[in-house]
């Protein structure tokens, strides 16, 4: 499903958990008690009172395993890569890769040297695919000045992460 991000499942993660600490409160504190109101036989007293001790351990107990997960998940969340080959000569091909999940949208522009941006078609946003690749492979113009290029890929439907990179386009190679 693309519209679970890894931001969606953390966010899912940090609500589970709260509550998980909200239903072992509840339950450390009613649980005596509770089943004293609805199942208690006549006459009997009601169950003795925890030490305050012993609350504030269990709830720090429950609070730190969360936490651990939580910190898990944020470690778990994949950081998309990002491959620029460079330098390219003139004419040849540049190629810009982003390993990311798969189904996340990525866009790219590229900058030329001068500033303008590149007019190539092949430069539309995609999704990745099942492998969480998206790639763009385009010609550097023959007329293009050489120099450096800025190369800008988004990475994202809802939480865009932006990478900037230089792409050196170079004279061609003579042949010996």
């Amino acid at each position: 499903m693309p519209w679970i991000t890894p931001y969606t499942r953390f966010i899912i993660l940090v609500i589970a958990g709260l509550a998980g600490v909200i239903a072992a409160g509840l339950t450390a504190v009613l649980q005596d008690n509770l089943v004293y109101l609805l199942f208690r036989p006549k006459n009997t007293p009601p169950p003795p009172k925890k030490e305050a001790r012993i609350w504030v351990v269990y709830f720090l107990s429950v609070l730190i395993c969360i936490m651990g997960g939580a910190f898990t998940a944020i470690e778990l969340l994949p950081r998309p890569e990002v491959y620029i080959t460079s330098p390219i000569e003139v004419g040849k091909h540049a190629t810009v890769t982003v390993k990311t999940l798969p189904g996340t949208g990525c866009s790219i522009e590229y900058l030329l040297p001068s500033g303008e941006p590149s007019q190539s078609q092949e430069l539309k946003p995609k999704d990745a695919d099942a492998n969480g690749i998206c790639a763009w492979c385009w010609q550097i113009g023959t007329n293009t000045t050489p120099g450096k290029g800025q190369v800008i890929v988004t990475v994202g439907d809802t939480e865009k992460k932006t990478y900037k990179g230089v792409i050196e386009v170079i004279k061609p190679i003579s042949s010996p």
